[in-house]
């Protein structure tokens, strides 16, 4: 009897034993596979933030995209002012979805149900952006770089770039004529002749008949003149590239349509002309092109009648006859400047209206390519076709050269809002965030003895996403 009771007693002792050394073999491995769950919650969290971030821009601006290359979010989603908190709730709703392994609501499903990685997003906070505007549109600027990258190859951005800065253009010499046997007969006065033409409305004597377009934008509300918002990032400025200042002129030629190419959709038909002029109007600003293409002309012809000898005998031929009906040979230096000088203007006008007519006109001009007549300068070249020099879009480019950078962003960026409707200010081109996570323990809830359990994770985990190549 006694021996029976021993051997229940042993036996009951190891029953014992095995129990304490499975529980503790079991909470060993449940506390490996919850280190482990959790480590891989971490990571399930790494990954839903970039592709909570990637899924927000990719709610970019589909019509800025398709008519400008641009790739912006829009950050007012179409209302009045920034909506964060809109950006916010469409962040939640990408995780949430990005999560849900079940096809149904994250927030229920994957927390009650078996998952070994269920996780539930529950705040999405936007901490930093930037904006196509800031730093005078420099991701504006940049973004239209990058759409013409691939469009324009190193030997055409070297081509370009020596016509734009006249590199490969000689200098002409210059002659001076102090005599000459040669006699003229002067319709009328050159110089007041040019003076009459600067005088009267430009536009007369250089379109041809042409009906102008009539349209005009409101700029009194425009990017330069309205306060705007700032984003929390900056670019480093690293200096001036002439291959991307030329990739930009390049985008704008591309984008914006001009004098010789209006299609009629947009809110101004010469928008090339506005980016350089900046003036609220079709005509006003065509007219300070004009302006602008008379004052580069002039100082090529310029140089061009010092140079030939002819012409420069013709011209003192007038100084003397103008000095001799005045009675006042003394001023022959004089007269002779004024006429050379008017010439080259009226030259100059012939010049833009021949390129406002799609011919072309070289930089520096042959003595094929002059048109104008010192007997008759009144009459300016009607019926030339010229197929040698450069073309209106390409002086053009010559004057956007000129330009500042800033100014032609925001000029840019204001012919989109007024042809799309949109507001350039509120456009993202750059966004950061926090998301935080909550998950509930598996295995360790498992062996939770007590009141002392841990009911659930907090994770949080951050993005950066950008449409710049930075």
């Amino acid at each position: 009897m006694a021996r029976c009771l021993l051997l229940r007693r042993w036996q009951g002792s190891v029953t014992v034993f095995l129990t304490y050394l499975l529980v503790f073999i079991l909470a060993v491995v449940f506390s490996l596979l919850e280190v482990s769950r959790v480590w891989g919650l971490e990571q399930r969290t790494e990954v839903d933030a970039v592709m909570t971030g990637n899924s927000l821009l990719s709610e970019y601006d589909v019509e800025l995209w398709e008519k400008y290359g641009l790739l912006f979010l829009d950050g007012s989603y179409g209302q009045a002012g920034f909506q964060w908190k809109c950006v916010e709730q469409q962040g939640l709703s990408f995780s949430t979805e990005n999560l849900d392994v079940h096809g149904g609501d994250t927030g229920k499903v994957q927390l009650q149900t078996w998952n070994l990685f269920g996780l539930k997003p529950v705040n999405v906070t936007i901490t930093g952006y930037g904006l196509a505007t800031d730093q005078d549109g420099r991701a504006f600027y940049k973004e239209a770089v990058t759409a013409m990258e691939e469009q324009c190859t190193e030997e055409i951005l070297c081509q370009l770039y020596d016509m734009i800065t006249q590199k490969k253009d000689s200098v002409l010499p210059e002659v001076d004529v102090q005599e000459t046997d040669r006699e003229i007969v002067l319709s009328e006065n050159p110089i007041q002749v040019a003076e009459n033409m600067k005088a009267s409305n430009i536009l007369d004597f250089v379109v041809n008949g042409t009906e102008l377009s009539d349209k005009r934008i409101d700029l009194s509300n425009g990017l330069q003149k309205r306060q705007l918002d700032t984003g929390t990032y900056s670019y480093a400025e690293t200096g001036a590239d002439w291959k991307e200042k030329l990739l930009f002129r390049q985008y704008l030629e591309a984008y914006f349509p001009c004098y010789l190419d209006v299609d009629g959709s947009h809110a101004l038909d010469y928008e090339l002309e506005y980016l350089i002029a900046g003036k609220d109007s079709d005509r006003e600003n065509l007219r300070g092109v004009i302006q602008r293409l008379l004052v580069m002309r002039e100082v090529t012809n310029l140089a061009y009648l010092k140079s030939d000898v002819e012409k420069q005998e013709l011209i003192l031929a007038a100084a003397a006859a103008l000095a001799a009906a005045t009675l006042t040979p003394e001023l022959i230096p004089v007269y002779k400047q004024g006429i050379m000088a008017a010439w080259a203007y009226v030259e100059s006008v012939s010049d833009v209206k021949l390129l406002l007519d799609g011919q072309k006109v070289k930089l520096i001009k042959t003595a094929e390519q002059w048109h104008s007549d010192l007997t008759s300068m009144g009459t300016t070249a009607v019926s030339v076709q010229q197929t040698q020099g450069l073309s209106y879009q390409q002086y053009l480019q010559i004057l956007l050269w000129t330009c500042m950078d800033s100014r032609l962003c925001y000029r840019a960026m204001d012919l989109i809002e007024a042809n799309l409707g949109c507001n350039m200010n509120r456009q993202i081109y750059r966004m950061e965030g926090d998301i935080f996570y909550q998950g509930k323990p598996l295995f360790s809830a498992l062996l939770a003895i007590g009141k002392g359990s841990l009911d659930q994770y907090e994770f949080s985990q951050s993005f950066d996403v950008n449409y710049l190549r930075e």
